[in-house]
């Protein structure tokens, strides 16, 4: 839902389109809502991703570039294409309208059970978790909200904490592979996630 939310907020400006950069998850949604709305879309996804990530994305009308070993490695060849081609950038995690729609996760939550006790979440850049916690914090501020990372990939935790960055290596869960965590996303995560874990 975070891709439908900046979509829209930026759907007057796009006229030559989109392009963002995924493993898979927000490669779909970006080009699943693109498509609705009529808006050109370029994913950028790294070279080890899965076939079948890349299909579903390409058939939901975006074009598919593949470029470097993760995510992170595709933003500044990402951010080359989108200053050539005149696109808007929609970043995968670290954005408030990203953030906020992705929020709609925890009220759905929610919905289905209204006396949940705890919330855990998968950590990759953020944003998933960020919006989460919002929302539920909002809705019932004893909630616990728990973030868990691939013991691989440890890059909020360190960052929130000021510990060097370790993160590095092969893993399935790519979208959660993430070196470099979101700025706001780590502001959110340290005011409303109660632990982190590996």
């Amino acid at each position: 839902m975070g891709e439908l939310v900046k979509l829209k907020s930026v759907s007057q400006e796009s006229g030559k389109g989109v392009i963002a950069i995924s493993a898979g998850n927000h490669a779909q949604g970006v080009a699943y809502h693109a498509q609705r709305l009529g808006i050109p879309a370029t994913i950028v996804m790294s070279k080890g991703t899965p076939f079948t990530k890349i299909v579903r994305t390409q058939d939901f009308g975006a074009r598919v570039v593949l470029e470097g070993e993760s995510v992170s490695d595709g933003k500044p060849f990402a951010n080359k294409i989108a200053a050539a081609e005149d696109l808007v950038f929609i970043y995968p995690y670290d954005d408030p309208d990203i953030v906020s729609g992705q929020g709609t996760i925890g009220l759905e939550v929610f919905e289905d059970i209204p006396d949940l006790d705890a919330i855990v979440v998968p950590i990759g850049g953020g944003g998933v978790i960020a919006g989460i916690a919002m929302a539920a914090k909002e809705l019932n501020p004893k909630i616990e909200i728990i973030g868990v990372e691939a013991q691989l990939y440890p890059s909020m935790y360190q960052s929130i904490h000021g510990l060097p960055p370790t993160s590095g290596g092969e893993s399935i869960a790519k979208g959660t592979a993430v070196k470099a965590p979101g700025e706001i996303t780590k502001e959110i995560i340290s005011r409303y996630v109660d632990d982190i874990r590996g």
